[in-house]
């Protein structure tokens, strides 16, 4: 699919391995197990909880955009144009495009006309922070962890940083 094509090519360039480095295939594998995780994350019934809920949806839109948290909480409607994010970044002024992920296309129509941006509010990224651990903890993430990566442009789940 498209997603598991980006996704390839986000893990290409954050691993900068050869073609036939031997870590390579099990890396690939690790991006690919992510989207399960991610799904997970995003089926957990959190209409209870409001907060938990916009927490949620915004970690999913920065995971599948790979967006920094003071790029991904300024997206506006009128960056998003036939399937495509683009915004100039805060930390570098680098005009970026990002094509729309299905779940960032979902969690949008929830919101739609609730908020001018189509996507919920951000709080604070120590708010967010806090509520993405209770998020872990309802997904039963305890013994698994989700894994961020940096590097440049690109977010991907992969064994760097934990969630929890």
């Amino acid at each position: 699919t498209a997603a598991r094509d980006a996704l390839r090519r986000m893990n290409e360039a954050v691993v900068d391995m050869g073609e036939n480095h031997p870590e390579r295939e099990k890396k690939l594998q690790d991006i690919e197990g992510c989207e399960e995780e991610l799904q997970k994350i995003y089926d957990l019934d959190l209409s209870d909880n409001e907060r938990l809920e916009h927490v949620r949806d915004l970690f999913i839109v920065g995971c599948w955009t790979g967006l920094r948290f003071s790029d991904f909480s300024q997206i506006k409607k009128e960056n998003i144009q036939e399937g495509v994010i683009t915004l100039r970044m805060q930390k570098t002024g680098e005009l970026v495009s990002i094509p729309v992920h299905p779940l960032i296309e979902r969690i949008m129509k929830k919101y739609q006309g609730k908020y001018s941006s189509n996507l919920p509010p951000a709080y604070a990224n120590q708010v967010m922070n806090v509520n993405l651990k209770t998020i872990g903890e309802k997904a039963e993430f305890f013994d698994e962890a989700v894994w961020i990566r940096r590097a440049d442009l690109k977010g991907v789940c992969a064994n760097n940083m934990r969630l929890q």
